[in-house]
């Protein structure tokens, strides 16, 4: 592929990096951030933070 663009997150990264191609300039993009797991964890204030 040229371009992963990965919203999962998880295991995800592990096997998606073997499916791209190096050569061709080919991209990983992950949109995974914290915010909503320390947003669940810490409450909403803490978790924006």
């Amino acid at each position: 592929f040229d371009l992963i663009l990965d919203n999962i997150g998880g295991e995800t990264e592990k096997w998606a990096l073997d499916l791209l191609k190096p050569w061709n300039g080919a991209k990983y993009v992950t949109l995974v951030t914290p915010f909503l797991h320390n947003t669940d964890r810490l409450g909403l204030a803490d978790g924006m933070m």
